[in-house]
């Protein structure tokens, strides 16, 4: 195996382009990931307004800290900086908290929030940042308008694919809505030319896309190999922590299937 380092874009359907030097194979495997996404809201763009890439650089614990976006991200880093002793507002634009999430483990954690004295506002939008002398003032629309003066503003509202400068559009491989399109063998519209992870679409966890990894290369040397998807754990590492695997209840019955038996055990 040879590593190399650089920035490349995909030349044609057996060649990637490298920093000028060319690399030719039978098949592409795209891997590009994602990255945080941008909010389009008013002062988005102030010093002290953060992403969850750059909260990790922090060298000082936020005394108030707003987060925009209540999934799994913000969630994490709402309970992260409320052990450091930061005062966290999280808001939601969603009617609830983690999306997908089983419905009655979404509404215990928000009880568990609650005794945190982490502030979640569901239903609510934020309209605008703006610096003032004393801090961030955050506007934001719930039921009512609500203005909150805040150190540092995390944007949290999801991650997109890095699918930009590669040069996927001259090639002529097909998207929707910025996610590569794939057949059941990871190729994308254009022949030899594959794609795993969170380039397309689905939830963005990197066991899952190693497993893709492991089944696009099987189904590269011809073996029937696939993922479950129906069968994918998740943990969400907030305080308690939350893990998942398979459909939840919700799910199952949108599937038109019926769960025989459901029940729960505190611990």
């Amino acid at each position: 195996m040879e590593v190399v380092a650089g920035e490349a874009v995909i030349a044609d359907h057996d060649c990637v382009m490298v920093d000028g030097k060319e690399i030719k194979a039978r098949r592409v495997l795209l891997a590009t990931g994602s990255c945080t996404a941008k909010l389009s809201t008013p002062g988005a763009e102030l010093p002290g307004v953060i992403t969850s890439d750059e909260i990790l650089e922090l060298t000082e614990v936020p005394p108030r800290l707003a987060i925009i976006g209540g999934g799994v991200i913000g969630l994490e880093f709402a309970c992260i900086f409320h052990s450091f002793g930061s005062q966290v507002t999280v808001f939601e634009f969603q009617p609830d908290i983690l999306g997908n999430m089983d419905r009655e483990i979404v509404k215990r954690m928000g009880v568990f929030l609650k005794k945190q004295k982490i502030k979640v506002l569901t239903g609510t939008e934020v309209q605008g940042i703006q610096e003032t002398p004393d801090g961030l003032l955050v506007t934001a629309v719930g039921k009512k308008e609500l203005c909150f003066t805040v150190d540092q503003v995390l944007i949290a509202t999801g991650r997109r694919p890095c699918t930009q400068g590669i040069g996927l559009e001259k090639l002529g491989v097909a998207c929707n809505d910025g996610f590569i399109t794939v057949n059941e063998n990871y190729e994308t519209s254009v022949p030899g030319v594959y794609a795993i992870g969170d380039v397309i679409g689905g939830p963005m966890l990197a066991h899952l896309a190693s497993a893709e990894g492991i089944a696009a290369v099987e189904r590269m040397a011809g073996l029937d190999s696939s993922v479950d998807y129906e069968a994918v754990p998740s943990c969400i590492f907030t305080f308690p922590e939350i893990a998942a695997v398979g459909l939840t209840e919700e799910e199952d019955g949108e599937a038109g299937e019926s769960i025989s038996k459901s029940g729960s055990s505190p611990l």
